[in-house]
Parts: structure tokens; C-alpha cells; sequence
């Protein structure tokens, strides 16, 4: 994307865009998103990989794929994107402002599955709210069991007026 014209960018970014369906707020982000993402939304175009996604993202696996996810307004100037990462043993949820010139603002993993080790992994839910607060619940737990979990954590950010990413709050439940 760096060597595109700021016309190009944005050709570029609002096709990106496009793949990603409109969504009203609040909605929740589970281990479920992606499997109904892929069946509604297109695959993306390798062009895409090369200029967009890397620019967010190491694309270095072969077994890596991405969903387009779905979209929300953040702003008259700025869209947020939710995309899947899939890999072979984990997933992560990167949410994405973008601006109407096409320029990537903020990326961040909201929520996703990672293996931890042989024994445990790690699940974050989220949920996007009407006034763009994301509330998170992480927890750790036992691989071969789904519903084992330690302490859960709670935890909030904001999406910026500027599209930027808060850091993490941790709250009480």
C-alpha cells in the first residue's frame, strides 16, 4: 500500500471494505463468528494479503487464512472492521478503524483462542456495545476440557473519537 497514490489507497481500502457486511451495535465476538462469517462472507483476494493484511499482520504461515468478519461505523470519518485470523490451533478477532482516505488508524486482538501449551489455553469473548465500549472476558482453562476455567478476567477499552484503541481496563464483575 505504501507505493499506491492516495486515489489507489482508497480504490484499494474501500473494495476491502466492501467484503466486510454492514452490522448494527451491540454484537457479541465467539468462537462462533468465524464459522458464520465464512459461510456468509467471500474469501479474500491474494492481493489483498499482500497489500492490506500485512500491513496489520505477519502473514508468514502458509495455514494462516482471514475472514472478513463484519463492519461498523465508527464515525462520518473512520469504519471499524472485525477480522478472523485463523491458524491451525488458535484464532484471534483483530478489530481495525480505518479511516475514509483509506489509511489504517488502530488494529487490535479483541478476542480469540490461543493454546497456552500442552495443557491449558486461553479464550477471550467480547462484546461490542452501542457506545463502542468493548467488554471482555478472558479465562484460562484445561485444552481437553471446554468448559474448565481458572479465575475469569474481565476487562474494557474504548474506541478514541480518533479511532485509536484504549488500553485495556480491567473491571469488576
Amino acid at each position: 500500500m505504501d507505493t499506491l497514490t492516495g486515489d489507489e489507497r482508497k480504490q484499494a481500502m474501500d473494495f476491502f471494505k466492501s467484503l466486510f457486511p454492514i452490522i448494527e451495535l451491540p454484537i457479541s465476538v465467539t468462537k462462533e463468528t468465524f464459522e458464520e462469517c465464512s459461510i456468509h462472507n467471500q474469501p479474500l483476494p491474494l492481493w489483498v494479503y499482500e497489500n492490506i493484511i500485512s500491513l496489520i499482520d505477519d502473514i508468514s504461515s502458509e495455514h494462516i487464512e482471514y475472514i472478513p468478519c463484519f463492519r461498523f461505523v465508527h464515525s462520518k470519518e473512520i469504519d471499524c472492521l472485525l477480522l478472523a485470523k485463523i491458524d491451525l490451533l488458535h484464532y484471534q478477532y483483530i478489530l481495525v478503524s480505518i479511516d475514509k482516505k483509506g489509511l489504517i488508524i488502530d488494529f487490535m486482538t479483541i478476542a480469540g483462542l490461543e493454546i497456552l501449551d500442552d495443557i491449558y489455553q486461553k479464550y477471550t469473548l467480547a462484546r461490542i456495545e452501542n457506545d463502542q465500549k468493548i467488554y471482555q472476558v478472558e479465562s484460562q482453562g484445561l485444552i481437553q476440557d471446554e468448559y474448565s476455567t481458572l479465575e475469569p478476567k474481565y476487562y474494557m477499552l474504548e474506541i478514541g473519537g480518533d479511532g485509536k484503541f484504549s488500553d485495556k481496563i480491567p473491571i469488576s464483575h
